[in-house]
C-alpha cells in the first residue's frame, strides 16, 4: 500500500515554528504511520541563494550573536516583507523542487514567510496540491502574511486568531480553532520537597538576554525555591548564568531538545518565560502555571499570546524582576494560587491533543487515516 505523504514546512527564524512543525510530523507518524507519512522541512534555509543570504543567514547570524542587533534585523525583515520578495520565492521554489512530487498529498505551512513561495512553486510546476496554513500566533500582532486567498484551510490556536484572519479576508468556514499540538508525556512528575518551589526560567531557543537578570534576582532572594535556567543556543548567556550558581539552588542548561524541555516543564511548579506560543502550549500540556515577562518589541505577535494567558487565568504578567520576585513569593506563601491555575490548565488539555488535531487536518485534505 502506498502511504499518503504530507510535507510540513517551517523556518528557523523562530523556535516555536520549528516546534510546531516537528510536533505535527511526530504526531502524524506516531498515530497514523501505517497509512500516512509526514516530514518537516525548512525550505527557507536549505538553499544557498541570494534570497536566503539576505533574509536567512544574515538574520540567523545576528539572532545568535546579539538580540539587540537582531531587533533591527527583524524590524527590517518585517518592513521588507521577505515573503513577497522574488529572490526569496525563487529560493523556496528551488528547495521545494527537491522535496515535492506527485506523491505529496498536502503541504502544511507553519511560517508566514513561506506561503507566497509555496504558491509560486505550485504555479510554476502546475501541481495541484492542497495547502494548509497552521498559525502559531494567538491573535493580536499577527503578521498579515498568514493570509493567502488560495489556502484551503487555516488552523489556529484560539478564536482571537480566527477573527484576525477573517478581517484579513479568510472565509470563516475555512478556519478551524484547534489549539496547538504537544506530544503527551506519560511520565509522572518527580516527587520533591514541597517546602521548595521548583521554578523554571526559559529564555527561548536563542536565549533571551533578560534570563540572566531574572535568575540573578531569584538566586539572591531568600525565597524557598529551586531554579532551573534554560539558555538555548546563547553560549555567552549560558556561561554568565552558570556563574550565578549558589548553594545548589540553581541548575543551568544550554540548548535542549523539545522532549527534554517538556520534561523540565512537567517537573516544575512554575515557569517564567517570554510569551512564546509553543512554550505556553507546553505549559498547558504539563499543567505548569506561568509567569510571563513583557513581550519582545520585535515580536508583536507575542502580545496576543500574553493576552491568552491573562484571559484564561493560567499565569501572571510581570513587567520587571521586582514584580517576578513578588509574584513568586506570593505563590510560595499561598500554594492555592498555583493549584487554581493548574486546575484551569487541566480544563484546557484538549487544546494540545495532537491526535485530535491530526484528524482535523486529515478531514480537510480528505485523507482517511
Amino acid at each position: 500500500m502506498i502511504k499518503k505523504r504530507i510535507l510540513i514546512l517551517y523556518s528557523k527564524g523562530g523556535g516555536g515554528l520549528q516546534h510546531l512543525a516537528k510536533n505535527l510530523a511526530t504526531g502524524i507518524n506516531k498515530h497514523f504511520g501505517k497509512t500516512v507519512t509526514a516530514e518537516s522541512f525548512d525550505p527557507f534555509f536549505e538553499t544557498a541563494g541570494i534570497g536566503n543570504l539576505l533574509f536567512g543567514e544574515i538574520y540567523n547570524f545576528f539572532l545568535k550573536k546579539s538580540l539587540t542587533i537582531n531587533s533591527y534585523m527583524v524590524t527590517a525583515s518585517y518592513l521588507l516583507k521577505p515573503d513577497k520578495n522574488p529572490l526569496v520565492k525563487r529560493d523556496i521554489s528551488k528547495a521545494l523542487n527537491k522535496k515535492v512530487d506527485l506523491r505529496t498529498n498536502a503541504i502544511i505551512c507553519t511560517s508566514p514567510w513561506l506561503i507566497e513561495g509555496v504558491f509560486a512553486f505550485l504555479k510554476k510546476t502546475g501541481l495541484k496540491i492542497p495547502v494548509i496554513v497552521y498559525v502559531a500566533d494567538f491573535g493580536e500582532g499577527m503578521y498579515d502574511g498568514w493570509f493567502h486567498k488560495k489556502v484551503l484551510a487555516y488552523f489556529t490556536p484560539c478564536i482571537n486568531a480566527k477573527e484576525i484572519l477573517i478581517n484579513l479576508g479568510a472565509k470563516p468556514d475555512s478556519i478551524k480553532v484547534t489549539g496547538l499540538p504537544i506530544p503527551k508525556n506519560n511520565k509522572k512528575r518527580k516527587d520533591h520537597n514541597n517546602k521548595q518551589l521548583r521554578v523554571l526560567v526559559s529564555g527561548g531557543l536563542y536565549g533571551s538576554r533578560r534570563t540572566k537578570a531574572i535568575v540573578a534576582s531569584l538566586v539572591n532572594s531568600n525565597l524557598p525555591i529551586l531554579i532551573t535556567a534554560v539558555c538555548g543556543t546563547n553560549k555567552s548567556l549560558y556561561k554568565k548564568t552558570l556563574r550565578l550558581q549558589k548553594n545548589n539552588k540553581l541548575r543551568v542548561f544550554g540548548r535542549i531538545n523539545k522532549k527534554e524541555f517538556s520534561e523540565l516543564v512537567q517537573n516544575s511548579d512554575l515557569i517564567i518565560t517570554k510569551p512564546g506560543s509553543m512554550t505556553i502550549a507546553t505549559a498547558i500540556a504539563c499543567s505548569t502555571p506561568l509567569i510571563v515577562i513583557s513581550p519582545s518589541k520585535i515580536m508583536p505577535q507575542e502580545k496576543g499570546n500574553l493576552r491568552f494567558v491573562i484571559e484564561n487565568k493560567i499565569g501572571y504578567f510581570c513587567k520587571n524582576n521586582k514584580g517576578i520576585n513578588e509574584t513568586v513569593e506570593k505563590i510560595c506563601s499561598n500554594q492555592k494560587l498555583a493549584a487554581e491555575m493548574t486546575a484551569r490548565m487541566k480544563k484546557l488539555r484538549n487544546f494540545t491533543d495532537t491526535k485530535r488535531i491530526c484528524k482535523a487536518i486529515f478531514s480537510e485534505i480528505r485523507i482517511n487515516e
